[in-house]
């Protein structure tokens, strides 16, 4: 694989902010890494992509994620970010001037 998204998450089953907002042509494919076997158990019922770390912190589970997965590139997300698209030019202005 030449690119894994990876999104490392705690506590958090049924709020996965980052990956709803993954467009769904790719999200199937994004990792999910979580602490406890509870996470684990309840992110395997609505996405087929999920490890378990057995670690404390967040620090030890980035470098788990950077030993144990297996891509050339790692693209790491935290699992409560909103992703913004910019408006249709149609609705852009630009006056020159700076505020």
């Amino acid at each position: 694989m030449d690119m894994q998204i990876v999104i490392p998450t705690h506590g958090r089953p049924f709020k996965q902010t980052t990956l709803q907002s993954i467009p769904a042509a790719i999200r199937d494919d994004v990792l999910l890494v979580v602490s406890t076997q509870e996470d684990l158990e309840i992110l395997k019922k609505s996405h087929k992509n999920v490890r378990r770390a057995d670690v404390k912190t967040i620090a030890d589970k980035r470098h788990w994620i950077m030993q144990n997965v297996k891509a050339r590139k790692i693209f790491m997300l935290d699992d409560d970010m909103y992703f913004f698209g910019r408006c249709p030019v149609k609705h852009r202005a630009y006056d020159g001037r700076l505020k």
